[in-house]
């Protein structure tokens, strides 16, 4: 719940984002959740396993009358950028959950999946590491 959040001042990154969206709905802002991966770069290597990740986006108004969606990533305090990979967007996390399906195996059984992203130059190329 948001008093659990907000007492123990921690949490996930969708606990983060579903308290924005609570606020920012409240005060009439149009945002969207936004479901997907985020590259953190480890030891300066250009290929990671990634976790799924979640942020925000908000409608701002443009000086054209019209608006435009920022997105924002209150996990790590800042804006969406370029190592961000986002899958989905919709009202809630229930909307895009990052994996949806049917599991069809034995009944002991279980499913694993691994996610790789490897940072790419401009042209398509593998960066060198650094």
């Amino acid at each position: 719940t948001v008093a659990d959040l907000l007492d123990a001042g921690a949490g996930v990154c969708q606990d983060f984002v579903h308290l924005a969206l609570g606020l920012l709905r409240e005060l009439g802002v149009a945002s969207r959740y936004c479901s997907g991966y985020l590259f953190v770069e480890k030891s300066g290597a250009r290929s990671v396993e990634v976790e799924t990740h979640a942020w925000l986006e908000v409608l701002l108004p443009t000086s054209a009358g019209d608006g435009v969606w920022v997105a924002f990533d209150p996990t790590n305090r800042g804006l969406v950028g370029d190592r961000h990979v986002k899958i989905g967007h919709g009202r809630w996390y229930s909307d895009v959950p990052p994996v949806r399906g049917i599991f069809r195996g034995p009944a002991g059984g279980e499913l694993t999946a691994d996610v790789v992203m490897t940072r790419l130059d401009t042209d398509g190329a593998t960066l060198p590491p650094r």
